[in-house]
């Protein structure tokens, strides 16, 4: 799971919302550091979910090692992004976003399918 996804969740448990005392705390108790993102960068990364290239992509790399893709904070690694948005446009893709879209929303397939 990623370590946004992680905060998330943690913040809905304890009936928090974002700030930076929250963050502060999260921190505290989990030793990770938080990731903030603007609302367009998230609304980006959903839409992706459901465009078919990126759910075909997904599919391609189901198999792989997990570590080959994300660090262990679950961030897309540098090379995957990029061969990310690489074969995207390949295959036609004609969505945009920001340099990580495409590959978060690839890991958040998968992580759909392994929850």
């Amino acid at each position: 799971m990623s370590a946004m996804r992680d905060y998330a969740l943690w913040l809905e448990e304890h009936q928090l919302t974002d700030s930076a005392e929250s963050q502060r705390q999260y921190i505290a108790e989990h030793d990770k550091p938080v990731v903030i993102k603007a609302m367009h960068y998230v609304e980006t990364e959903a839409r992706l979910t459901c465009d078919p290239v990126v759910i075909d992509m997904a599919e391609g790399v189901r198999q792989m090692n997990r570590a080959e893709l994300a660090d262990e904070l679950g961030v897309p690694r540098h090379e995957f992004m990029l061969a990310a948005n690489d074969e995207y446009r390949k295959r036609g893709g004609t969505d945009s976003g920001h340099i990580g879209a495409i590959a978060i929303a690839i890991l958040a397939l998968l992580d759909q399918t392994r929850s």
